[in-house]
């Protein structure tokens, strides 16, 4: 608040807030609390009781107020009130002792400050109080007239038009409204008993009033002291004056020629919805109308000649006059024009409040000549061609924008045309020299010498925007003509796209797109700050092609591998992509200018400033190949198939009559059934993919060649058709690569692998095992940009980092005990290392022989990275460490499975009790390493191994440091039994485990979380339920299946930290879980599904700082499908 406002000032007064009430105050001495005139309290229906509300105001006391001081007390809101026509407020005064006496009838005013803020923007209105007599009791004597403060908002505008048209508007006056006419008045003049006084300073606005405040102000010449009450501060007298809006619409029809559709509306301030309130209503007066017309100028022309000119032409407009200035949102804009001192200022005022917007559009799209019926398509053709254009202007203005102009302007055309297949098959009639089945594929090769499809995409794109912002006109305050922005964007863009089935099995796609910008509004192009041209416009050097932004190529080359020509071979197919993209960017302005400006800082017209731009290309390759193996057809070819048992049979006698003759029937044969099962044992596997999938990318930045109008084949033909080759050493000893100390950007190369191979086996027609085999690799590598070492052919140092996982196999540790106490493996863990410890040592002869207090090899310490991996891995995967293998990526992926066994519906026991009988069975484990990254501290020098030891332990620097590896391992399920009876009891019960085995090689620690899963699972169906409903009095017979499902799971899982330096195991976290859910369903109707649930949850944690908790969830679920 201001410092020098009275009602913040600090000189020994005191002001105390209180409330008061019907309920505690109705006996109040020496003044009772009375309800004020008109008033009366709100009454609530409770359980068939009628309790009255307590009805209160706010109470200040005041003491020893100084004079011209005041006190109040504030309150923040946001309200609107510009709809309202008063606002009333009642106020109580009284004395403190009856004998107080001053030497003026009125010494306290109340006053009501409203505004934006309480120091700059406000009005504050005041009134003089009469003091209650001591011992009075009616409404009138408490809540005298003079005293009710009823503000007229009109008067407030009234005011404030007179107050604008001063001098100084940062200092507060004081206005008084007497028979309609605003004076004039000093703040400590003579007051009239209930005569309301005005003061203002800023620029308040009732359209927004963000804070109020209530107090009172001494106007006399002696200290004051006394009580005044505030009550029912409301707003009355609406203001609803209504508006009205009206539409028109016209859509006319020239035959097939043209079409016009044209309308326009027109609404006035206060017109709204029947169910707005008229606080919500429209405050402005709108008109508008949009013309649109679209005409098939072709249709002019001779029809023979097959054009095709579709016109489309639209303009519209629209104005809207606000009710409320905006500069003095709660002055009509009406009132503040009148008050305007000349026509100039009104005119002004006018068009400053006006919002307008003016569109206009000329369109030709899809201009073209038809093709005859007869006419033989060439390459040539005009008919190939399609050609569109399109103008939009727009121009605005309003309160903040004085005038915009946006214009944009799109032409281009678009080229396609499909060539006639032009085949040669060299070999297909040489049926003398190629002969037998294994040379199908040379006779049926084809070569296409025409490209497929060749399409063709260029326009010229241009928008101009210029605006100008608006010097707000206030009275007494000259105008500012602020300056005129302007903004081009020119653009010239070109794609084309090439389909070549080069055979009927290797098919190429290329397709490029090209970005150029066009600046031929500079005086020097390449240079962004040099001087604009402002007299070029919009169709200015229209057919510049600018300079290139941004290229990008794309190639795609699919081939399906000839196997399925190759009799041997057939059960085989497989398809192989290669993909490649290249990518050239247009470097930042503002670096090519930095690097100009150091190659050259004194430039002059002898020797001017050159621009280089610096760009970036990036590169990538895909490389994909799918196999598809169908295991039948190589079972057929090589013969191996069942016998159908009739060949081993012996002869069957026979009577006269053919007959078998008695003892003579065809004995079983057991050989063929031994046969067949020998035959399902070595076919069982059905199906096997495999997937391989190899992408890797290059980025290299600071390339200062530029490419052509169709591409380019630098930095080298491969890497623009996504070769990984270096191309920095050749790039920079040809001075293709910028040499500037500051830049900074790094060099980049991805490289990400992955391997899945899937396997169906049916060991018996009812045994299926699904098995699954993944290897995924992912690395970055960086490297700073140095110029100097590429063209030497040297690299800086880099830094490599990525990830690892592959599929593994952990089922020979997976049911050893592991608890907090007891870990076999782990101590394996702990055993492995001298192991790995010592094969490490032998596979580096040139360290000694020496080993530290615990037997370890020197170099290869108990918690070398090295020697930890292999042990660990050995140790959770069941292997020898005498053979595991020491590298960090495994190479060789371990099938996981999902098996299921449904052969016991066979039997005619279980046909009988069972719908359907199953038993599952899967398993899952995978090695990952979550991150490696390029260990910077190992530097390569020396041959003594010195210098590649860590200075604290010793041991060798790993070269990549590993974050930490996982082993994971899951039972999903150990064992499932599903089944459903023929008495529609269903059973499902399963058991699921799961291990997760993290290290971490910062501290050796190993975390262990281990987890157990049981289910049991019972449900039963009650077919044909029938209920009798009787909604909406109309009774309906439902009829229904009733479905009840209650699943019981017991989960436990506990999570070990396990030390390898001490014997120290912590258990960190874990919770049994016991969880019950029950669902009832019934189908109302065909698409209406009523399901009841009931979940019911208990879990017990393993540590002491965690609660129990129990979760109860339940209710109901309507469904409605509104499909067929």
């Amino acid at each position: 608040l201001d410092e020098d406002d009275p009602i913040t000032r600090d000189d020994g007064t005191t002001l105390d807030v209180n409330a008061v009430n019907i309920q505690e105050n109705e006996n109040r001495n020496p003044i009772p609390y009375v309800l004020p005139p008109g008033v009366r309290r709100e009454q609530l229906n409770n359980n068939n009781t009628i309790i009255q509300q307590n009805e209160q105001s706010l109470s200040l006391v005041v003491e020893n107020l100084e004079p011209e001081d005041s006190r109040g007390v504030f309150k923040n809101l946001n309200i609107d009130v510009r709809q309202y026509e008063k606002l009333k407020m009642f106020i109580h005064a009284e004395k403190i002792l009856e004998s107080d006496t001053y030497n003026v009838e009125s010494p306290l005013v109340g006053f009501l400050r409203i505004g934006t803020d309480f120091s700059e923007n406000f009005y504050q209105l005041e009134l003089p109080l009469e003091f209650t007599p001591f011992n009075a009791s009616s409404e009138d004597a408490i809540w005298p007239e003079n005293n009710e403060m009823e503000i007229i908002l009109n008067d407030l505008n009234k005011v404030k038009s007179v107050w604008i048209a001063g001098d100084d508007l940062n200092e507060i006056r004081y206005f008084e409204v007497v028979d309609g006419e605003v004076v004039s008045v000093d703040e400590f003049s003579p007051r009239t008993p209930g005569q309301l006084r005005i003061g203002i300073k800023g620029n308040p606005s009732l359209g927004s009033i963000r804070s109020m405040m209530v107090g009172m102000k001494n106007v006399s010449n002696v200290p004051v002291r006394g009580e005044v009450w505030f009550n029912e501060l409301r707003l009355a007298g609406l203001d609803n004056e209504g508006g009205w809006a009206a539409v028109a619409a016209v859509d006319a029809n020239i035959a097939d020629f043209a079409n016009v559709s044209a309308t326009g509306s027109t609404s006035t301030s206060g017109f709204g919805s029947i169910d707005q309130m008229p606080n919500e209503r429209a405050r402005e007066d709108a008109i508008s109308y949009d013309v649109v017309t679209n005409v098939n100028v072709g249709q002019l022309l001779p029809p023979k000649w097959g054009i095709q000119v579709p016109f489309n032409y639209g303009i519209s407009e629209q104005l809207i006059t606000p009710e409320f200035d905006p500069v003095y949102d709660d002055l009509k804009l009406d009132d503040r024009i009148d008050a305007a001192d000349t026509a100039e200022i009104a005119d002004d005022i006018q068009e400053q409040a006006e919002d307008y917007t003016k569109r206009t559009s000329i369109n030709l799209i899809g201009v073209r000549k038809d093709r005859g019926e007869e006419a033989d398509a060439n390459f040539y053709d005009i008919e190939n061609f399609t050609f569109n254009y399109s103008y939009n202007e727009t121009n605005h203005r309003d309160f903040e924008i004085a005038s915009l102009e946006d214009k944009s302007v799109v032409a281009g055309f678009v080229y396609n045309h499909s060539f006639e297949p032009v085949e040669v098959a060299p070999f297909a009639k040489n049926d003398s020299l190629f002969t037998g089945n294994y040379w199908r594929w040379l006779k049926e090769l084809n070569l296409s010498l025409l490209p497929t499809t060749v399409s063709v995409n260029s326009n010229i794109n241009r928008q101009f925007n210029q605006q100008r912002f608006r010097d707000v006109v206030e009275e007494g305050v000259d105008k500012l003509e602020l300056p005129t922005l302007r903004q081009r964007n020119y653009l010239f863009n070109w794609q084309y796209a090439v389909n070549y089935s080069l055979t009927k099995s290797l098919r190429l796609n290329l397709t490029a797109s090209n970005n150029h910008i066009v600046r031929n509004y500079l005086e020097d192009p390449t240079n962004p700050n040099s001087e604009i041209d402002e007299t070029l416009g919009l169709w200015d050097g229209f057919w510049d092609l600018g300079e290139p932004n941004r290229h990008a190529q794309n190639m795609e080359l699919n081939y399906d591998l000839p196997f399925n020509k190759i009799p041997a071979l057939d059960f085989i197919n497989a398809q192989y992509t290669y993909s490649s993209n290249f990518d050239w960017q247009r470097g930042g302005d503002a670096l090519n200018l930095a690097v100009a400006e150091q190659q050259n800082p004194n430039p002059d017209s002898l020797n001017p400033l050159q621009v280089v731009s610096i760009n970036t290309v990036q590169n990538a390759s895909v490389h994909n190949l799918t196999a598809n193996l169908t295991m039948q057809k190589f079972y057929d070819m090589i013969g191996l198939k069942k016998r159908d048992g009739k060949s081993d049979a012996a002869p069957v006698r026979k009577d006269k009559a053919g007959n078998p003759a008695p003892g003579s029937e065809t004995p079983k044969s057991g050989t063929s059934g031994l046969f067949n099962t020998t035959v399902d044992i070595l076919t069982m596997v059905k199906r096997l993919n495999v997937n391989y999938n190899q992408s890797s990318g290059k980025v290299l930045p600071g390339y200062t060649q530029s490419v052509g109008f169709v591409g380019s084949l630098r930095p080298s033909f491969g890497f623009v058709f996504g070769s990984q080759a270096d191309v920095r050493f050749d790039a920079a000893r040809k001075g293709w690569l910028i040499n500037f100390d500051e830049f900074n950007e790094q060099y980049i190369e991805n490289t990400n692998k992955q391997l899945n191979i899937t396997a169906t086996a049916q060991p018996t027609r009812d045994l299926t095992i699904d098995l699954s085999a993944d290897r995924q690799y992912s690395n970055s590598y960086q490297e700073n940009y140095d110029v100097d070492l590429w063209a030497v052919n040297q690299k800086p140092l880099g830094n490599e980092y990525g990830n690892f996982s592959i599929s593994a196999m952990m089922i020979g540790t997976v049911f050893g005990k592991s608890d907090e106490f007891d870990a076999a493996n782990f101590e394996q863990f702990k055993e492995n290392r001298i192991i790995i410890a010592n094969r490490l040592a032998a596979q580096n002869p040139s360290l000694s022989d020496d080993v530290d207090d615990e037997g370890f090899p020197e170099r290869y310490g108990k918690t070398q990275q090295n020697v930890l991996l292999p042990a660990f891995f050995a140790a959770y995967t069941g292997q020898n460490a005498e053979r595991v293998n020491l590298d960090v990526f495994r190479q060789i992926p371990i099938p996981n499975w999902n098996i299921k066994y449904t052969g016991l519906m066979r039997n005619k026991w279980f046909q009988k009790k069972f719908q359907r009988f199953s038993l599952s069975h899967g398993y899952r484990a995978a090695y990952s390493i979550n991150s490696f990254q390029t260990n910077l501290e190992k530097v390569q020098l020396g041959t003594d191994g010195l210098s590649q030891t860590d200075p604290e332990t010793g041991d060798l620097l790993p070269d990549l440091i590993l974050n930490n590896v996982v082993l994971n391992d899951e039972f999903n399920p150990l064992m499932r039994l599903d089944f459903e009876m023929k008495n529609s009891v269903s059973v499902l019960a399963e058991m699921r485990t799961s291990r997760i085995l993290a290290l971490s090689f910062d501290n050796s620690l190993m975390t262990e979380t281990n987890g157990k899963e049981y289910t049991l699972g019972l449900g039963y169906r009650f077919k044909d339920v029938k209920f009798v409903t009787n909604i909406g009095g109309n009774k309906t017979r439902l009829k229904g299946d009733l479905n009840l499902k209650a699943d019981v799971t017991l989960r436990d899982n506990i999570t070990i930290i396990r030390n390898l330096d001490i014997d120290n195991n912590q258990i960190t976290s874990g919770q049994n879980l016991l969880s019950i859910k029950f669902t009832a369903d019934y189908a109302l109707s065909k698409n209406l599904n009523v399901l009841f649930f009931y979940d019911h949850s208990f879990s017990q944690f393993a540590i002491s700082t965690a609660f129990p908790q129990t979760t109860i969830n339940s209710g109901f679920t309507l469904r409605y499908n509104f499909g067929n």
